[in-house]
């Protein structure tokens, strides 16, 4: 996973928690029932993996779960940011497409 400050063309789908970061990633590879090993590695990884994210978090800011606005069959991702004042300042890119 990668972290990019001021990330261009981001689409804003819906404020997530750290926790659903973790299940919205896993579900997107079919599901804690179809991997378990892969789930729990996840559920463990997450926090660590979005630390430098909720580090610069101030009153006010959000996680937000979001996809590159311009995207199509072939090409696109998905991932979290950090929002302040409605604007993404900090993008984890957790999935290609």
């Amino acid at each position: 996973m990668k972290l990019f400050f001021d990330p261009p063309e981001l689409q804003l789908m819906h404020k997530i928690s750290v926790e659903g970061v973790a299940e919205r990633t896993i579900d997107s590879f079919g599901g804690a029932e179809t991997f378990p090993d892969l789930a729990s590695r996840v559920r463990d990884r997450m926090p660590n993996e979005l630390a430098p994210m909720l580090d610069q978090m101030t009153e006010g800011d959000s996680l937000w779960w979001c996809r590159r606005a311009k995207r199509g069959p072939l090409y696109g991702h998905e991932g979290v940011a950090l929002v302040r004042q409605g604007r993404a300042i900090i993008y984890l890119l957790i999935m290609n497409y």
